[in-house]
């Protein structure tokens, strides 16, 4: 766990878990921004001091998510995000800045450039849904060390599957010690046009994966729904 004393954003002190090892290292948290803050309103982009511990001073080029705060759909979008002279450095969007406070949500990796250690091991481990009846895993990757996890996972929500949840699914041959809010991107079929990607937050803990859609999904046909994450295992959140 780091806290984050400074940034040039006014948002107060912010702490963040993190896993680091020589030319890599991975964020974990969720940072609230508030869009009428003098000071948000003047910065070219949102920087925060690390520590000055910490081992990365400057990296390649790697991505949040920002979730805005409009009702019911939650719009959202990637975010570019990195480090630069020992700052974590975000990339600022005002689309959505005139629905008050948003989030971003970090759960990514961050290499210096032209690193050239292994990041993941190269094998894909097996995850499947143990309500195949709900919803159906189109792509799936998923990987594991002894201190984090990567997934990218794509899942259809069957034409049978009717409300807007709460859905849990359980996911096989995933470590149980990973628990962590994360943006869940989807499609609304409905015709409606918008800025940015419909997101909701999911929760995955014990390895399962809970989230609810917005509204009635009986009329969205089929869903496309995705994440992509590196979530620090709960062995490491201590440093």
């Amino acid at each position: 766990m780091i806290t984050l004393n400074h940034n040039n954003f006014g948002g107060g002190i912010i702490t963040l878990n993190e896993f680091q090892s020589n030319g890599f290292c991975i964020l974990n948290g969720k940072i609230v921004v508030n869009p009428t803050h003098p000071d948000y309103i003047v910065a070219d982009r949102l920087e925060l001091d690390l520590p000055s511990d910490f081992l990365m001073s400057k990296s390649a080029m790697s991505s949040a998510v920002l979730v805005s705060n409009i009702s019911i759909y939650r719009d959202g979008t990637l975010l570019r995000c990195w480090i630069e002279k020992k700052k974590l450095c975000i990339e600022k969007l005002t689309v959505w800045d005139s629905f008050g406070n948003y989030e971003i949500y970090i759960y990514s990796a961050f290499v210096e450039r032209g690193y050239r250690g292994q990041v993941i091991p190269a094998y894909i481990q097996s995850v499947v849904f143990n309500q195949p009846e709900l919803f159906r895993i189109v792509y799936k990757v998923y990987k594991e060390t002894h201190d984090f996890i990567f997934m990218a996972l794509l899942f259809n929500k069957k034409n049978t599957t009717q409300g807007q949840g709460p859905f849990t699914l359980q996911l096989t041959s995933i470590a149980t010690d990973v628990s962590i809010q994360v943006p869940i991107f989807f499609d609304n079929l409905t015709g409606t046009r918008r800025t940015g990607n419909n997101i909701v937050i999911g929760t995955l803990e014990n390895g399962s994966l809970t989230f609810n859609y917005p509204g009635d999904t009986s009329s969205f046909g089929e869903i496309r729904t995705y994440l992509i994450f590196y979530a620090i295992r709960n062995i490491t959140n201590v440093t």
